[in-house]
């Protein structure tokens, strides 16, 4: 931390802390675990077409090679 930064209100107890990760974990892993919708696999699938892709690193020096 800065010389200007300060620590607003106190810090919050180690139970509390692992509380809450453990409900953010949940959430997360839930939320995550959701399928994606139609409409934006749609529409993912349109901008990949739409788009060009630049170069990955390492297949422009193969190409350059051939």
């Amino acid at each position: 931390m800065t010389e200007k930064e300060e620590v607003v209100g106190t810090p919050l107890d180690k139970t509390l802390q692992a509380h809450l990760g453990r409900q953010l974990r949940r959430l997360f892993n839930e939320t995550a675990a959701e399928p994606v919708p139609d409409r934006f696999v749609d529409l993912l699938e349109r901008l990949d077409s739409e788009s060009p892709r630049p170069p990955l690193p390492g297949q422009a020096r193969a190409q350059e090679a051939l």
